[in-house]
C-alpha cells in the first residue's frame, strides 16, 4: 500500500480506492484480502498472485502495528501460511526445503517469509523429466527393475524405474525407463544405462480412475470442433484407447482467438486431424460396450455445459 494524505491507496483496487487510516478501515481490507488467499485456487491461478496477496496482507498488518502498537500477524484475517491452498506436495519436498504452494503451472511459493517464486522442478533433488506435456519431479534415484508389468497384461523388460511426482497436479506417479540395446554393465557406468531424459512408460496414480498410463503425443496435432480448425495449446489429460488410439482432454484455440477449454479429442497414432467429440471436465471413465476400437474404449456422456 502507498500513503496519501490521511489515508492508503489498496493495491487492490478493487476492493476501494481509498482507505482511512484507521485500525477499522485496515481491519476491513484486510479481512477481504483473508478471502482472497483463501479462494486461490491452485488449479487455475497463479502461485504469483498469491504471493501479492500475502504481501498487501503484511503491508496492513505493518500500518496496523504502527496505529496500534499491536503485534499481529496473518492469523488477524485467518491466513494459516501452513495450510495454504495448493497442489500437494510430496512430504519428501516439505522435509527439504521451505515450501508453502504450488500451482498447476508448475511454479512454487518459497522463502522463509512466503515471498519467493521458483519452478517446483528445481525442489526436486532427484531431477526431473518430462513427458506428455507434464513435468515429473523425481522422489528417488532410478533402480533396475527388470522384467516388470507396468500395468495388468503390459510388459517392459529390462526396465528402470523411480517414484515421482506429477508436479501440476500433485499425483505419485511412476516413471520407468528401457535399457539401451548397446548398453554393457561391464564396460559401461549405469548412468548410461537408458536414455534419462526420455521415459519408456509414465503410470499415475489417479484418485478416481486408479493407476493411468501417459500417453507421450506428437506436439502438433491438428483439431476441428464445430467446423472451426483449432490449434492444441495444452494437454490436460491423455488415456490410452485401443490398440493405437489416444483420448486428450486438451485446451485449444481458433485462429480467430477463441478459446476451446477442456475438448475431448480422439487420436490416432499418427496424429492425423481429428474432430473434438466435446466439451468435458474430465476423461469418461473406460466401457467395454462403448464401440470402436478394441482393448479400451471410452463412452461420450453428456459433456459440459
Amino acid at each position: 500500500m502507498q500513503k496519501f494524505g490521511n489515508g492508503f491507496v489498496p493495491l487492490y483496487a478493487d476492493h476501494a480506492q481509498m482507505i482511512d487510516c484507521t485500525v477499522e478501515a485496515l481491519d476491513e481490507y484486510g479481512r477481504w484480502l483473508g478471502e482472497q488467499v483463501r479462494a486461490w485456487d491452485p488449479a487455475t491461478d497463479r502461485v504469483e498472485d498469491l504471493r501479492d496477496l500475502l504481501a498487501e496482507v503484511r503491508e496492513v498488518l505493518g500500518e496496523i502495528n504502527q496505529i496500534a502498537h499491536v503485534g499481529a500477524d496473518e492469523e488477524r484475517y485467518g491466513i494459516d501460511l501452513a495450510d495454504l491452498p495448493s497442489v500437494e506436495i510430496p512430504e519428501e519436498v516439505l522435509a527439504a526445503h521451505t515450501v508453502w504452494a504450488v500451482d498447476a503451472y508448475g511454479n512454487a511459493l518459497v522463502g522463509e517469509c512466503a515471498d519467493e517464486v521458483c519452478p517446483a522442478r528445481d525442489l526436486y533433488g532427484g531431477g526431473w523429466v518430462e513427458y506428455g506435456g507434464r513435468v515429473y519431479g523425481l522422489l528417488q534415484q532410478a533402480y533396475c527393475v527388470g522384467r516388470v508389468e507396468y500395468l495388468p497384461g503390459y510388459v517392459l523388460e529390462g526396465a528402470y524405474a523411480a517414484s515421482a511426482c506429477e508436479i501440476e497436479t500433485g499425483r505419485p506417479a511412476e516413471i520407468y525407463w528401457v535399457e539401451r540395446e548397446e548398453y554393457d554393465p561391464a564396460a559401461q557406468d549405469e548412468s548410461d544405462a537408458c536414455d534419462w531424459g526420455h521415459p519408456a512408460r509414465v503410470i499415475v496414480e489417479d484418485s478416481k480412475f486408479g493407476r493411468v498410463q501417459r500417453i507421450s503425443l506428437p506436439r502438433r496435432i491438428s483439431v476441428r470442433f464445430e467446423s472451426d480448425p483449432l490449434q492444441i495449446v495444452r494437454v490436460l489429460e491423455t488415456r490410452s484407447c485401443g490398440e493405437d488410439g489416444v483420448l486428450m482432454l486438451v485446451d485449444a484455440v481458433a485462429a480467430d482467438g477463441l478459446a476451446y477449454d477442456g475438448l475431448l479429442v480422439y487420436v490416432v497414432g499418427d496424429g492425423r486431424t481429428e474432430t473434438a467429440r466435446g466439451r468435458y471436465d474430465h476423461i469418461p471413465p473406460a466401457s467395454e460396450d462403448a464401440g470402436g476400437n478394441s482393448g479400451e474404449v471410452w463412452p461420450i456422456e453428456d459433456p459440459v455445459e
